[in-house]
C-alpha cells in the first residue's frame, strides 16, 4: 500500500468514532455488502476511506428515511456525485422539517384550545390528525430520494 492510501485510509475503530456508528454497526454493513472497507491490514483491522465515509452518510440517511435493504442497496448502486446527493438530501429533510413544524404549530393549537374546551370548534383535530399523517408516512421521502432523474426505481 503506497504511501499516500495510509494517508488518506482510517481504520474502523475512527471510522466509528468520526460518524458515530459503532462497530458492530460497520461490521453488519460489511457483512451485508453496504459497506465494503478498501483493505483489510495486519490483525484483521479494516481501512476505509473518504468514499467509504461518504457512502456511510449515504446509507445512514436512507436508513433514516426508511427505505429497506434492498431499496438501500439500489440506490447506493446508482452513481451519484457528492454535491447532488447532498443538494437531494437537504431539500429532503428541508420538506421534512416543513411537515414538522405545521405538526407542532397544530399540536400547539390543540393545547391552547384544551385550556377552554368549551369556546371552540374542535374540528381542528382533523388538520392535527392530517399533520401527524404526513410527517410519520415515510412513502413521501422514500420516493424523493429512490426516484433520481436517469433512476428506475419507484416504490
Amino acid at each position: 500500500m503506497s504511501e499516500s492510501a495510509v494517508a488518506t485510509t482510517c481504520r474502523a475503530g475512527a471510522l466509528s468514532q468520526l460518524c458515530g456508528v459503532n462497530k458492530q454497526t460497520l461490521r453488519r454493513y460489511h457483512r451485508l455488502g453496504l459497506l465494503q472497507p478498501l483493505a483489510t491490514c495486519q490483525y484483521g483491522q479494516r481501512l476505509f476511506t473518504r468514499d467509504d465515509l461518504i457512502r456511510l452518510e449515504r446509507l445512514s440517511l436512507m436508513q433514516m428515511l426508511g427505505l429497506s435493504r434492498g431499496e438501500i442497496r439500489a440506490c447506493l448502486l446508482q452513481e451519484t456525485d457528492l454535491a447532488t446527493e447532498l443538494h437531494l438530501q437537504r431539500d429532503i429533510l428541508e420538506e421534512k422539517r416543513r411537515r414538522l413544524n405545521r405538526l407542532i404549530y397544530w399540536l400547539e393549537y390543540a393545547e391552547q384550545v384544551n385550556r377552554d374546551p368549551e369556546s371552540c370548534d374542535w374540528s381542528y383535530l382533523g388538520s392535527v390528525v392530517e399533520a401527524i399523517r404526513q410527517v410519520g408516512d415515510p412513502r413521501y421521502f422514500k420516493q424523493r430520494y429512490v426516484q433520481r432523474e436517469t433512476g428506475t426505481l419507484r416504490l
